[in-house]
């Protein structure tokens, strides 16, 4: 909710008023649905969507059945056994060393129709030697005697020997494409059947190719509904294809090494065999529907025919009224989106719509149904600059009627101005003169509650928000669609701060967040409207409590030393005494060290850092040789373990007085002749505590263990804070640990506690962690 409330997503005049508006809209539905109509009757846009199909079935990736192999003519075997066509003495031996391999049918994609003294006779033998080869013939747009249609058969000496003969037809849509497949082709009263069907009827394979027959035709029965009608007498009953990819995707054999016996033994067996011309620049080559693929030969094709049969690839048409009913259905919630949203909405509304009948179409096809999505496309993409050329109307006419409403409301403004070009053009500029001095307050009072530091929100008469600047919204949700009552909004904040809507107050939020509200009314224009402000008081009111305690503590502390020193030098002791001076050196020494603590964490927190590249041991070596006689007078023994040697970018002076804190703190509760044991190690930066902000890699910890009573992790976390002292030789302020605390932190690390070791007096291990360059 904010100042300039624009058209959001909810729009002013987004419905049609009244009867006209409504008759333009069901106006642009009907022309829309009309158009759509005219697109599927025409079949206009049947290109357009085979190449959206093309593009689907060349993103499909499929392995084909491996009992189909190819037998292919290739070069090489033009090479060894000479130019086309070859004796049929040749074919002969093939289907001899097939009959040998024991392969389930062979089809012979090879016209024979002319006849050969010498070889007939051969390549009928071996054909009723095989008994599972099937011949093939093809349908040609001549015949005899003047006939429209001829048939290319094999001939009688050969045709009678075979297990079967089958066409071998293939008809391109349109375009020059292949997408299916003639099952059956009729002419006359004659019928044939694929020379594939013949195959798979010799080998005794199932097939499933009813689910992709054109309309309703089954591969073994006829129905006048599933036939491809020619005005001249031809008829076909297709399939639709699917292709594997390249040329080359079904396993394939040279003519030339099968007829050598040189396949292994036994690969052949059960197989179904393809024999056809691979070779470049002889037989029949095609353009089929997958575009990644170069024109593939007729045998392939065949091919991928006998691979769809088999395994049921064949892609499916959707029904015929699928595609009028849900242009109809896109277009109808296209139309009501139109009705109850902005533009922007409408037109976003629209692109998803076309995205999701790409996707539906795309998703059906990934089932092998298909599914023509561009009638629908064009349906939407009609229906959006009809519908804007309605608003644009309505939006001019509203102008007009506006603009004369303004004028005659308020004269003494003199009429707008009016500006050239078309009257759109026109009517925006009158527009805009005769409201610029209402939008200029408008954007004048939003942008100055915006901009206040504060939250802030401005409510009406009956406690209902009305504006929130950006820090109210922040602070709990306000609903741009409805309206949100003060007193909901503030009890989501505080339960105490609906009481205090009207005379302000302070409250302490469970997250230790503290809120100041104050009220004050806000009638520029007579109305009972209130400003409420909301402030952030949590850093105020924990530096107060920070600056009571250090005061508190410090003023205690310091004051103790210096009351002791005037005590000495206004009594009557005996000067002479040389424990007299040591004394006052010994309370002035105390105040210097409170004061010098209090400053190196004031300066831990706030301070700029100096920066540089630093050896962690080195760091720490002369944070014991400051610490040395200290150590010493204590009989207390420093050793410095560890192998590791990292290398950091840290403040030095802060890190070493860190480190000093550490040892010290470590001074305190180890016993006389104890022992302080410091560890340099680098870990991987995952093994940190949880919340460490090490970078990623590894980080440097410097490990503290002292021979005291030890120490948990709560009261760890106690002496963290300032102020806090937990041991009988403690002379300081209680800020140490706390040093240490505001030092790791500003390096991005961390200070915690190792896990206790076992024994009564197993000492303390205080651990900083620190990332490494």
């Amino acid at each position: 909710m904010s100042g300039n409330l624009g058209p959001g997503l909810f729009a002013l005049d987004a419905a049609p008023k009244g009867a006209r508006g409504w008759m333009e809209w069901l106006a642009v539905l009907a022309v829309c649905a009309l158009v759509t109509s005219g697109l599927i009757y025409s079949q206009a846009l049947n290109r357009a969507n085979n190449i959206v199909r093309d593009t689907f079935m060349s993103v499909q990736t499929y392995r084909p059945d491996d009992r189909i192999v190819v037998v292919a003519i290739d070069n090489r075997s033009l090479e060894a056994l000479g130019r086309w066509p070859w004796p049929r003495e040749v074919h002969a031996r093939l289907l001899d060393r097939l009959t040998t391999e024991d392969v389930a049918a062979v089809g012979l994609d090879v016209l024979f129709v002319e006849a050969s003294e010498t070889g007939d006779p051969l390549l009928s033998q071996a054909l009723a030697r095989s008994q599972r080869t099937c011949l093939p013939m093809a349908v040609q747009a001549e015949g005899p005697n003047g006939a429209r249609w001829g048939e290319l058969l094999p001939h009688p000496s050969l045709a009678g020997s075979a297990a079967g003969i089958g066409q071998v037809n293939l008809i391109p849509d349109d375009d020059g494409i292949i997408r299916k497949a003639p099952l059956a082709i009729h002419i006359a009263e004659r019928r044939w059947t694929h020379l594939v069907l013949c195959m798979l009827e010799t080998s005794g394979i199932g097939v499933h190719g009813s689910q992709g027959v054109d309309k309703t035709e089954t591969p073994s029965t006829a129905s006048a509904s599933g036939l491809i009608d020619g005005d001249d007498g031809l008829k076909a009953t297709q399939i639709n294809l699917s292709f594997p990819g390249e040329q080359g995707a079904f396993r394939t054999l040279s003519y030339i090494d099968v007829l050598n016996g040189e396949t292994p033994s036994g690969f052949l067996k059960d197989r179904l065999v393809l024999v056809g011309m691979t070779a470049e620049g002889q037989g029949d080559r095609h353009i089929v529907a997958s575009p990644r693929a170069s024109p593939l030969p007729g045998v392939e094709v065949q091919a991928a025919l006998m691979d769809t049969l088999i395994a049921d690839r064949a892609i499916r048409s959707a029904p015929a009224w699928a595609e009028p009913v849900s242009a109809l259905l896109f277009l109808l919630v296209l139309m009501l989106a139109f009705l109850k949203l902005s533009p922007r909405w409408g037109l976003a509304i629209a692109a998803g719509l076309i995205i999701l009948a790409l996707g539906l179409s795309a998703g059906l096809f990934a089932f092998r149904v298909w599914f023509a999505p561009l009638v629908i496309v064009s349906g939407l993409a009609l229906a959006c600059p009809l519908w804007s050329w309605r608003r644009l109307a309505a939006a001019s006419a509203y102008m007009d009627i506006e603009l004369r409403q303004f004028e005659t409301e308020a004269p003494e403004r003199g009429r707008a101005e009016t500006g050239s070009g078309d009257v759109v053009s026109r009517q925006m500029i009158s527009m805009q003169s005769a409201l610029a001095r209402l939008r200029g307050m408008n954007r004048f009072i939003s942008n100055t509650l915006e901009s206040l530091p504060d939250a802030a929100v401005v409510a009406d008469a009956d406690n209902i928000i009305i504006f929130a600047n950006q820090r109210a919204r922040a602070l709990a949700p306000i609903h741009e669609t409805r309206l949100t009552p003060v007193l909901a909004w503030l009890s989501q904040l505080h339960p105490d701060l609906p009481r205090m809507a009207s005379q302000g107050g302070e409250v302490l939020c469970e997250n230790g967040q503290a809120l100041r509200l104050d009220s004050a009314p806000l009638n520029p224009d007579g109305t009972a409207r209130r400003i409420i402000r909301l402030v952030d008081v949590t850093a105020l009111k924990a530096a107060e409590r920070q600056r009571e305690e250090a005061l508190q503590l410090l003023g205690h502390d310091m004051r103790a030393p210096q009351t002791a020193i005037l005590t000495l030098l206004e009594g009557s002791h005996d000067r002479s005494d040389p424990r007299f001076f040591s004394r006052i050196a010994s309370y002035a020494r105390l105040t210097l060290r409170l004061s010098e603590a209090y400053v190196q964490l004031a300066k831990a927190e706030v301070a700029a850092l100096n920066i540089e590249h630093l050896n962690l041991r080195d760091v720490v070596t002369d944070a014991i040789d400051i610490l040395w006689p200290a150590s010493e007078a204590l009989k207390v023994r420093i050793v410095l373990g560890g192998t590791a040697d990292p290398e950091i970018d840290a403040d030095r002076s802060l890190l070493t007085r860190a480190v000093m804190n550490l040892l010290d703190n470590a001074l305190q509760h180890s016993p006389t002749g104890g022992e302080i044991i410091i560890t340099l190690a680098e870990i991987s930066a995952e093994s940190t505590i949880a919340g460490d902000e090490a970078a990623s890699g590894k980080a440097a910890t410097v490990s503290v263990s002292d021979s005291g009573p030890g120490m948990d992790a709560q009261t760890l976390e106690h002496y963290l804070r300032p102020f806090q002292q937990g041991s009988a030789r403690a002379t300081g302020a209680g800020l140490g640990l706390a040093f240490v605390a505001r030092v790791a932190l500003r390096h991005k690390g961390s200070i915690h506690l190792a896990p206790a070791a076992e024994g009564p007096s197993s000492g303390t291990t205080i651990i900083l962690t620190l990332p490494v360059r």
